[in-house]
């Protein structure tokens, strides 16, 4: 199995990759192929943003990550069923947009403090962005005290509107063709809420993490869910 991290946006691959070792870790003991790509500088902001929208962006980053399985899959021994994407903020964005537009490649998703759509340059709204070409298991991380990716949508710390979690739940459930009641599951650290009944293998997992910041949170963090271990246990199940 194949897992592609993608950084947050104005972050840089060192940046993500020092921070979080124990991603490395998990991903040695599973035998687990584990690939940080780095994004480009977008020329107007100067940060490192990944093309997690139709519009405004250097390159289409879409064909970039297609190149970048074959190329990977041309050195290594590359499971073509088991091709994971996750990442943090702008790069959990990507990871929605990506596995939404570009079917038949990736087998789950699991993005971290992100939302799926995005803001209409012109009125700074949300609209309603496209279904999924196709079904998908997804889990996502959001934090109740995450002041750039709200839980309950609305707008950031910037002023920029956001989609809840509800929304984005909302947009994968009906792409996945989730039908059956939700599991709702008390943790120490929030809730879980897994829509099991959706198409074939498919599932939805929301992951509430109480008074969380935005942040890929490590064991350390104190928030009482490591996303370094439960991110590719999920992907791999």
């Amino acid at each position: 199995p194949v897992v592609f991290a993608f950084h947050g946006g104005g972050q840089t691959l060192p940046e993500f990759a020092g921070q979080h070792p124990a991603l490395f870790g998990k991903c040695d003991v599973e035998n687990v192929i584990l690939v940080l790509p780095a994004a480009l500088d977008h020329p107007i902001t100067r940060e490192t943003l990944w093309a997690n929208k139709p519009f405004d962006y250097v390159v289409d980053d879409r064909f970039f990550l297609t190149n970048l399985i074959e190329h990977v899959a041309m050195k290594l021994n590359v499971d073509r069923a088991r091709i994971y994407l996750c990442g943090f903020s702008g790069g959990g964005s990507f990871s929605h947009y990506f596995a939404a537009t570009f079917p038949g490649i990736v087998a789950a998703i699991a993005p971290v403090c992100t939302q799926t759509g995005w803001n209409d340059p012109a009125t700074g709204l949300i609209p309603a962005p496209p279904a999924p070409l196709e079904p998908m298991a997804v889990m996502m991380v959001r934090g109740t005290a995450d002041t750039k990716r709200p839980y309950n949508g609305g707008l950031d710390i910037d002023g920029v509107l956001c989609r809840s979690a509800a929304d984005d739940v909302a947009y994968w459930t009906a792409g996945s063709l989730c039908l059956g009641a939700p599991v709702s599951t008390a943790t120490p650290y929030g809730l879980n809420i897994r829509f099991p009944n959706c198409a074939g293998t498919k599932e939805v997992v929301l992951v509430r993490v109480d008074t969380m910041p935005h942040l890929w949170p490590d064991a350390a963090d104190g928030y009482g869910f490591d996303a370094n271990v439960s991110v590719i246990d999920f992907l791999l199940r």
